[in-house]
């Protein structure tokens, strides 16, 4: 699979994924601070952390898969081949 195409398809889930950690981390902030929570949201502030765990699970999922398919593609051999 190309580099690029396996980043684009797991920037999704990356974005997805950051986006829980950083409500779960909202969660304990806000628990912490004694935040009331707005109704239908778990803890306050839950729409600022979300987008910035996203942004940043998105970054680091998607260079980290291009890192190891970067470097196996440099000679180092599969466990397969």
């Amino acid at each position: 699979m190309p580099r690029a195409a396996a980043g684009c398809l797991l920037l999704p889930a990356g974005f997805f994924g950051g986006g829980m950690i950083g409500v779960g981390i909202a969660t304990i902030v806000g628990e912490l601070r004694r935040c009331p929570a707005p109704d239908g949201l778990p803890a306050c502030n839950t729409i600022e952390y979300m987008l910035a765990g996203g942004i940043v699970g998105a970054l680091v999922l998607v260079a980290v898969v291009q890192w190891r398919m970067g470097r196996r593609g440099r000679g180092e051999q599969s466990e397969r081949s």
